[in-house]
C-alpha cells in the first residue's frame, strides 16, 4: 500500500520551466509551486516558492517565499504567476465552495519601530496583492486574516512576471508530468 502519491505538472517558458506539484501525503497533503531557471543551475529564482496546505475542505495559502520586500524578485509578477497557477489548479479539481484562506505577514518587512513608513507602504501591498484575487479580510490589522471560496475568487490575467512573461497560464497548458502508478 502507498504512503503518498503526486501529481506533477510543469510549463516551460523559453529557458524556465513553473512547476506545480500536489502531494498527497500520509498525514499531509501540499500543493507547491515553483520557478526555476533551466539554464542557471543553483538561481536564485530557485528559493521562490508558494505552499498551500490542505486542511479538511480549506486550503491554506502557507506563504510565498522569495518574493518579498527584501528579495530581488519582490515586484516582478512571481507571486502573481504563482498564485494564478494554484488557484487554476484548484478550480480543475475541487468544487467551487472550496475555500482559500490565508493570514497577512509581516516577517520580512522593515521594522515598524525605525522605518514606519516603509511598514506601512509594505503592509498595504500585500492587502492590495491578495485583493486582486477578492479575498475578503477579517480586519484592517497588518496580520489579517484573509478567505474565499473559489467561486468568488477571480485569477489575475493582466501583466507580466518577470518583465517578459505572462503571469496568467491557463492551467489547461501545463504538462501533466506525473510519476506513473
Amino acid at each position: 500500500m502507498a504512503t503518498s502519491t503526486e501529481r506533477r505538472y510543469i510549463y516551460p517558458i523559453e529557458s524556465y520551466a513553473v512547476s506545480l506539484t500536489h502531494h498527497f501525503g500520509l498525514f499531509r497533503e501540499t500543493i507547491t509551486v515553483t520557478i526555476a531557471d533551466i539554464e542557471l543551475a543553483n538561481s536564485q529564482l530557485d528559493i521562490c516558492r508558494l505552499t498551500m496546505v490542505r486542511h479538511g475542505s480549506r486550503f491554506l495559502i502557507d506563504d510565498i517565499y522569495g518574493t518579498g520586500f527584501y528579495s530581488l524578485f519582490s515586484n516582478r509578477g512571481i507571486g502573481t504567476l504563482f498564485l494564478n497557477s494554484a488557484l487554476g489548479y484548484l478550480s480543475a479539481y475541487y468544487p467551487p465552495e472550496t475555500v482559500i484562506y490565508g493570514q497577512l505577514s509581516t516577517d520580512d518587512d522593515p521594522l515598524p519601530i525605525i522605518q514606519q513608513k516603509l511598514y506601512s507602504a509594505c503592509c498595504a501591498r500585500r492587502r492590495h496583492f491578495f485583493s486582486r484575487y477578492g479575498f475578503v479580510f477579517e480586519s484592517e490589522s497588518p496580520l489579517s486574516w484573509f478567505s474565499g471560496p473559489l467561486s468568488s475568487l477571480d485569477l489575475v490575467v493582466n501583466g507580466l512576471f518577470l518583465g517578459r512573461h505572462p503571469r496568467y497560464i491557463p492551467f489547461t497548458d501545463f504538462i501533466d508530468v506525473s510519476p506513473g502508478e
